[in-house]
């Protein structure tokens, strides 16, 4: 799978970034974490975490992490709890609830060292999760549309096809081959919030 037109569409817009709420006494920390269902006829899913100082504000419509957070990365994960890549969580754009749940999002990334001449050489590496269904909160990133789907892949581009088992030609005529590719749409994610020197808040779930 290549990147398509409505993932470029969405990589394009820009905001504010949203402040972060006040919470006074609140915990130190509150780790968000994100697990996708298992991708179509596969046996791994999207695993998303970020750990902020302070919980999200509601009502409120993000475009970058809030400062100060931490541990903000995109995992594909097997079943089985194993690692197949993680890449640090670039694009944080979301719109959380009147409770400051997180109801709708867009969070992507991409690591490569691509060499910049065609035809590329080099591993690339993409994961992304978006969720825009919710009515009650607005699109996040500049979305234009109602979607529901988490994808990765991983794509090694060669200079030739030659002698490389399972290559292929982009439409752009890039050989290369595609040793991981997931996708779920519709998907359905779930979302979890714990908080660190604050039992009541615990293992508590958005």
């Amino acid at each position: 799978m290549r990147s398509s037109t409505v993932l470029a569409s969405l990589l394009a817009c820009a905001a504010l970034t949203a402040p972060i709420a006040s919470q006074a006494g609140a915990a130190s920390a509150y780790t968000y974490a994100y697990t996708g269902p298992q991708f179509t006829g596969g046996t791994a899913h999207l695993a998303i975490t970020l750990t902020v100082p302070a919980k999200l504000t509601p009502s409120t419509t993000y475009s970058g992490l809030p400062p100060g957070t931490t541990g903000a990365t995109i995992t594909v994960a097997t079943n089985a709890g194993a690692t197949v890549f993680s890449v640090p969580l670039q694009i944080f754009a979301v719109s959380t609830d009147s409770a400051g749940n997180i109801a709708s999002w867009f969070l992507f990334s991409d690591s490569n060292n691509l060499t910049p001449t065609f035809p590329s050489v080099g591993t690339d590496h993409q994961a992304y999760s978006i969720n825009t269904l919710s009515t009650t909160v607005p699109i996040p990133g500049g979305v234009t549309g109602h979607y529901a789907y988490d994808q990765a892949t991983i794509i090694i581009d060669y200079a030739s096809c030659v002698g490389v088992s399972g290559c292929q030609l982009a439409g752009n005529g890039q050989p290369y081959v595609e040793p991981f590719a997931g996708i779920r749409n519709p998907a359905s994610g779930t979302w979890k919030v714990t908080s660190k020197h604050h039992t009541g808040e615990d293992g508590g779930t958005n």
